[in-house]
């Protein structure tokens, strides 16, 4: 499944910080990053736990030869948060992906599966109004940086995910 890179969209869904997606590779029409990865950080990603592992099985799109299940959700020492596929050891050493700079060079550690679940739960309306704001900072940044391609995929990323919260609300009511 393609996900834009740093986009704010996620595979597993709502997260209640501002969480970008990196690594998330489609099929051989595909452009991505391409270069060398720190071995530090590829340590660090065999050493990190996997969690929504329930999200079934991906195949790569560019080979088909590698199947993965689950993501890795890791934290810089910035304070940003990431979302990769499992797949994302398969993309760097079989087909030379490379991650953001950002994050090989400044991670911290990755999230076990109780934090994140924590950031998972149900959002408040709080959060809802405080995750628009972070949105609304990033799309502007990225605007005010003249990348509006990167302002466009946060702003579907956005409507993306009111059109999920509306369908959460339409459920309760069943």
């Amino acid at each position: 499944m393609h996900i834009p890179e740093k986009s704010l969209e996620l595979y597993s869904g709502w997260s209640k910080v501002p969480a970008m997606s990196c690594g998330w590779l489609g099929g051989p029409d595909d452009l991505y990053p391409m270069g060398g990865t720190p071995p530090e950080f590829i340590q660090m990603l065999r050493e990190a736990p996997l969690v929504n592992m329930y999200r079934g099985t991906h195949q790569c799109g560019l080979c088909g030869k590698e199947r993965g299940v689950g993501e890795y959700w890791i934290v810089t020492r910035s304070g940003n948060y990431y979302v990769l596929p499992q797949m994302v050891l398969h993309y760097i050493e079989s087909h030379g992906y490379c991650p953001p700079l950002e994050l090989t060079t400044d991670f911290d550690r990755a999230l076990n599966s109780n934090e994140v679940k924590e950031l998972s739960r149900p959002p408040t309306e709080q959060e809802l109004q405080e995750k628009r704001e972070a949105s609304e900072k990033l799309f502007t940044a990225a605007m005010d940086e003249g990348d509006k391609k990167r302002a466009q995929e946060i702003a579907a990323a956005e409507d993306q995910r009111v059109f999920q919260e509306i369908g959460k609300m339409f459920d309760g009511i069943k």
